[in-house]
């Protein structure tokens, strides 16, 4: 996964005469509240706290797919609730 912050995005146009839009970069996962180039933090906590989100999904008797939509449904509240923290 290619995890990209909106921070990050703003750094480096603040760098460039010609804006860059968000999907130049095409990634996978976009995430607000946190400061400038954390990806790979954000690559951490999905990385540990994704498959133990996803399981206890699948075990409360979630389809695959669902299971992958609370899973991102958890982190963009946590995202949110980062921002609301630590508005940048």
């Amino acid at each position: 996964l290619l995890f990209a912050g909106e921070a990050s995005l703003a750094a480096v146009n603040a760098l460039l005469s010609d804006p860059a839009p968000m999907d130049r970069f095409r990634p996978n996962v976009v995430f607000g509240g946190a400061g400038a180039f954390e990806e790979d933090a954000w690559r951490r906590l999905v990385d540990l706290y994704g498959p133990l989100i996803f399981s206890w999904a699948r075990r409360g008797g979630l389809s695959v797919e669902d299971a992958a939509d609370v899973m991102q449904d958890v982190f963009a509240a946590v995202s949110r609730a980062i921002a609301a923290v630590n508005p940048s």
